[in-house]
């Protein structure tokens, strides 16, 4: 289920109800939440209204679960990690929603606030050799350009600072690191 914080009656309010999975929600730029929710059997992602009224629009139509991580700030794309049947990160534009895959073997995407990064985890499909997932950042839109390495001994779970010169991520033994950009 997905809750949000009321700053005004400050008190928790539910904002789905139903038997199915919903998570990840993003604020959207009309102030409706987007979720990924199964309400269709797969995860995909779903505008709801931030009080819990009205129906559930569904966004996108894949057959493979669809989990979003972040929105530019001027909210045209959304980016998200599809399991297709592995990881790849996914972005679509909000208003005309086509679907690109981005860069194969990724998840949680995050852009930067300016929207001319994305940072990553890279992850290895199976069958490959196990190795340290690492966070990486690459130029966006141009997600061809050269990556940088960030983390330097495993890294999940990365996150922006709202200014776009710092940037946080959890180590291998889940420790926050905080990283110069």
């Amino acid at each position: 289920a997905v809750y949000i914080w009321d700053l005004r009656r400050k008190h928790l309010q539910r904002v789905s109800t139903g038997p199915f999975v919903e998570r990840n929600p993003l604020w959207a730029p009309d102030g409706r939440l987007l979720v990924s929710s199964n309400r269709g059997g797969v995860p995909n992602v779903y505008r709801v209204a931030a009080d819990g009224s009205g129906t559930a629009e569904r966004l996108t139509s894949s057959k493979w679960g669809q989990y979003m991580s972040s929105i530019s700030r001027d909210g045209a794309r959304v980016f998200l990690t599809q399991l297709s049947p592995y990881a790849d990160i996914t972005v679509f534009a909000y208003v005309a929603r086509p679907l690109d895959v981005v860069i194969k073997n990724g998840k949680t995407p995050e852009v930067s606030p300016s929207g001319q990064w994305l940072a990553y985890q890279a992850v290895y499909p199976p069958g490959e050799v196990r190795q340290t997932e690492e966070i990486y950042v690459r130029p966006f839109p141009n997600v061809e350009g050269d990556r940088v390495q960030v983390s330097i001994d495993g890294g999940t779970r990365p996150a922006w600072d709202p200014s776009g010169r710092e940037m946080f991520y959890l180590d291998r033994l889940n420790r926050l690191t905080a990283v110069s950009i």
